[in-house]
């Protein structure tokens, strides 16, 4: 209410930012809650964005948020501080009592600001440093240099098995066998052997004899292998027998192999890699890819003697070799059309007939051209068996007098 005069008051809505109104006598005014009203009780939840924020005063109606600690941070007031005066701190840390799970447990470090659990030793174990252990100390048994309590005076039997427990990692155990070992009274060139259930010490020429009675355990003295083992065998070089017990050692240089000619003896012989290729071929057809002629051409030339060639039968081939249709190529004399179908059947059935046709519907065709090639031969039969007998016969023909058929084929 800025103004009274007379019945007229003079209200201004400073809250919502608007105009002064003339309230005059009749009007009603109303005490509501108007959308500005609900925004400012809003807005201070709307700061909100996860879990465990807090809404924080900067300054007279003026909150801010003020985001989750990190586990085990405190709350921390900091009056002279910057704005909201509060903030989050890490409390110093502490070793739990949780750490330790047994009597006599002791916390070591594996690294800076790192405890850890060590497990307490087993009895007459000390606490020694050993920079190879995760916790840089482990429990062990003490060494020689390690006793340093002698009792003054008599020594009693307690005292001395006390001692010899320190040194256990030290000392033997007892062991029948070497007790055994060591009564024996061996002599130079002696040999320590377990014979019919006991130690003993045994001469060179009885071990010889021995050893002889067992038979089979050694080689036998052979000149042939005595010739072996005399020669200094380098790389690459074998052994060719030049008389009775008697050796040569042939080396192989690059590219070579042994071979013998029609007279004199075995020798390295020169030979190409291309000719090691063929040679660990296991079969013809591998063979035949390696040397490149695995690839054949079937051809039939059909000839009208000057005259336009007529439909039929023009003539039979037979097939010495298994192979597989690549391709077929027709080549004309002159511009024209003509349809060449192929039929195939075995050597006993010969002749085929047009129900042993390969070509399916798509037979060697050439349209208003010299030429045509087809590659894709969609739906025939390419097989081939050796044996096999093929026919062609000419389906439709314009124009053309003379016309070669060529089959590119692999070879089995």
């Amino acid at each position: 209410m800025t103004g009274i005069s007379t019945d007229t008051l003079t209200i201004t809505r400073a809250q919502e930012s608007s105009s002064a109104r003339t309230v005059v006598v009749g009007d009603q005014i109303a005490a509501t809650i108007t959308a500005k009203t609900l925004t400012d009780v809003e807005n201070p939840f709307t700061i909100i964005d996860a879990a465990g924020d807090l809404i924080v005063g900067t300054g007279d109606n003026a909150v801010t948020r003020l985001p989750l600690g990190l586990d085990q941070m405190v709350l921390v007031a900091d009056p002279f501080g910057d704005s909201p005066n509060v903030f989050w701190q890490g409390q110093a840390p502490a070793i739990h009592d949780t750490i330790m799970d047994a009597k006599g447990d002791l916390i070591a470090a594996s690294a800076a600001d790192t405890p850890e659990r060590l497990a307490v030793g087993a009895n007459g174990k000390v606490l020694t440093a050993a920079s190879g252990e995760a916790l840089g100390v482990q429990w062990a048994t003490p060494t020689a240099s390690a006793i340093t309590n002698v009792p003054a005076g008599n020594i009693a039997a307690t005292d001395v098995q006390a001692a010899v427990n320190e040194l256990d990692t030290e000392k033997q155990p007892l062991d029948s066998d070497l007790t055994a070992i060591a009564a024996l009274a061996p002599t130079n060139d002696d040999i320590v052997q377990r014979k019919a259930g006991a130690w003993a010490n045994r001469t060179m020429a009885q071990l010889i004899t021995d050893l002889a009675a067992l038979g089979t355990t050694f080689q036998a003295l052979d000149a042939t292998l005595t010739a072996l083992a005399a020669a200094n065998w380098a790389a690459n070089a074998l052994p060719i027998g030049t008389g009775a017990d008697t050796l040569s050692q042939t080396a192989f240089a690059a590219s070579t192999f042994p071979a013998r000619a029609s007279s004199g003896n075995l020798v390295a012989k020169t030979i190409t890699d291309y000719a090691l290729t063929v040679l660990d071929d296991t079969d013809a057809a591998t063979a035949r890819a390696t040397l490149g002629v695995a690839v054949s051409s079937i051809n039939f030339v059909i000839d009208g003697g000057g005259a336009v060639l007529t439909t039929g039968v023009k003539g039979d081939l037979i097939v010495d070799f298994a192979c597989t249709i690549n391709s077929v190529t027709l080549l004309a004399d002159q511009s024209g059309s003509v349809v060449v179908n192929i039929w195939k059947d075995t050597y006993a059935n010969y002749p085929p007939v047009v129900g042993d046709k390969i070509t399916a519907s798509a037979p060697p065709t050439i349209t208003t051209a010299t030429k045509s090639q087809d590659a894709t031969l969609t739906g025939w039969t390419t097989a081939i068996t050796a044996g096999d007998t093929l026919r062609f016969n000419v389906d439709s023909v314009t124009t053309i007098q003379r016309v070669t058929l060529t089959l590119k084929v692999t070879r089995a």
